[in-house]
């Protein structure tokens, strides 16, 4: 699963990508990212929250705004088919974690994804 989301996110950037606005960088041991790649990963994480938050409450996916592309309208799908394969929980509290949890993961696999594709470039 998680190689198919790589595989969507780097679409995803690689669309994206056309400019030089793309580029993480290093300040000692943090790792800094620009405005744009945060926007991009936080996208992917409101989208995974929403489609989690769906499926464990049963109510129809709903996103905060419209797909920006056919890749976004893509890597949607793909959050959908991984939701699926998680048990509905019982309880509020573990349904609101497990859709924390899958939320956090997408978006550590975008950073990871933009860490490993890219060049460091020089701190602003």
């Amino acid at each position: 699963m998680k190689i198919k989301l790589a595989y969507l996110v780097l679409a995803g950037a690689a669309l994206l990508s056309s400019n030089n606005a793309w580029s993480w960088s290093m300040k000692g041991e943090t790792v800094l990212f620009n405005s744009k790649e945060k926007d991009y990963c936080e996208a992917a994480s409101m989208d995974a929250a929403s489609t989690m938050y769906s499926r464990q409450m049963g109510e129809p996916l709903e996103y905060l705004y419209p797909a920006y592309s056919d890749t976004h309208k893509m890597m949607r799908v793909q959050y959908i088919r991984m939701a699926q394969n998680f048990p509905i929980e019982n309880s509020e509290e573990k349904k609101m974690a497990v859709g924390e949890k899958f939320s956090i993961n997408i978006k550590k696999t975008c950073y990871m994804y933009l860490m490993s594709s890219q060049p460091e470039s020089s701190p602003e």
